[in-house]
C-alpha cells in the first residue's frame, strides 16, 4: 500500500489526487491520494504519522512555509526555495524536493516549439506575475534559460531572492507598458483566476502585448482562464497549466517510488 496526498489550504481545484488514483489502477497498485485542507502547516508531521504516508505533494500557500517543517531538502529546492514535494522515509525524515520546475520546463518547451519553432529562448524576456512559491520555480528554470526576468508583485517582495535569481522586480502599480511591449515571455503563477474564482484576471495592461508574446497561465482549472482569454485577443500564443501538473507529478512519483 502506497500512502500519498496533497496539502494545501484550499482543495477544490485540484486535479492530483485523479491523476495519482488513475495511475494506481493502471499499474495494479493498491495506494490512496488524500486531500489535506489545512488552515495551518504547523500540524503536517502529526498527520504524516498518523496516516502513515509515504510522500506528499504542497501546494498554495503552503510551498515556502513547509521548509521549517522539514528535516532535508535536496540542493534544487534549498536554490529555489520553495517545495512541492515530500518524501518521508521509515524513520520519520522529511524530505524536501521541487518538481514544478520539471513541470515548467517541459510547458515552455512545449510552447517554444509551437510558437516560435524553436528552443533554446536564450536572451529573450519574461515577465513572471507573482513572487511565491510556484513563481520561484519559474523564475529559476526561466534564468537557467539565459531568459531576463521581471518579478511582479502586489508589493515590493525581499529582494534576497530575487537579486540571487539575476531579475529585476517591480509591482502592478509600477509595472510599465513597455516591459510588457517587451517581453517575450509572460507566466502567471498567481491563483488569480483559478476555480471558483473564475472571472478575475492579473491587473495588467493586456493591450500591450503581442502575437510574438508566449502566455503561460499555471492555472489548469479552468481549462481556459481570462488571463489567457484576454492574451489569446492580442495574438498572443497561450497555454494552461495541465503539462506542468502532469510532469511534476510523474517527478514526484519517480521520487516516492525510489524511497519506498
Amino acid at each position: 500500500m502506497i500512502r500519498l496526498g496533497l496539502i494545501g489550504r484550499k482543495l477544490g481545484h485540484s486535479y492530483s489526487r485523479d491523476l495519482f488514483m488513475a495511475r494506481f489502477a493502471a499499474l495494479g497498485i493498491e495506494g490512496v491520494y488524500a486531500l489535506y485542507e489545512m488552515e495551518s502547516i504547523e500540524s503536517v508531521r502529526e498527520i504524516v504519522r498518523r496516516d502513515r504516508l509515504d510522500g506528499f505533494n504542497v501546494t498554495i500557500p503552503y510551498k515556502e512555509s513547509i521548509i521549517p517543517m522539514l528535516d532535508r531538502m535536496d540542493s534544487e529546492a534549498q536554490a529555489i526555495g520553495a517545495v512541492n514535494t515530500v518524501a518521508v522515509s521509515r524513520d520519520m525524515t522529511l524530505t524536501g524536493y521541487n518538481t514544478d520546475i520539471y513541470g515548467f520546463d517541459a510547458m515552455l518547451t512545449e510552447a517554444a516549439y509551437a510558437h516560435w519553432g524553436c528552443l533554446p529562448v536564450d536572451g529573450c524576456s519574461a515577465v513572471v506575475l507573482g513572487s511565491g512559491g510556484a513563481a520561484k520555480a519559474v523564475v529559476h528554470m526561466l534564468t537557467r534559460h539565459n531568459v531576463g526576468v521581471t518579478v511582479v508583485s502586489r508589493t515590493v517582495v525581499p529582494r534576497s531572492w530575487t537579486e540571487a535569481a539575476g531579475c529585476r522586480q517591480t509591482t502592478y502599480t509600477q509595472l510599465d507598458s513597455s516591459t510588457l511591449r517587451n517581453a517575450d515571455i509572460i507566466v502567471n503563477a498567481t491563483p488569480v483566476g483559478m476555480y471558483p474564482d473564475t472571472e478575475q484576471v492579473p491587473a495588467i495592461d493586456y493591450s500591450a502585448l503581442s502575437p510574438k508574446t508566449i502566455a503561460l497561465d499555471l492555472i489548469y482549472n479552468p481549462a481556459e482562464t481570462q488571463f489567457m482569454r484576454l492574451c489569446r485577443k492580442r495574438g498572443a500564443y497561450t497555454d494552461n497549466g495541465r503539462l506542468m501538473l502532469e510532469v511534476q507529478a510523474d517527478e514526484a512519483w519517480r521520487i516516492w517510488t525510489a524511497a519506498i
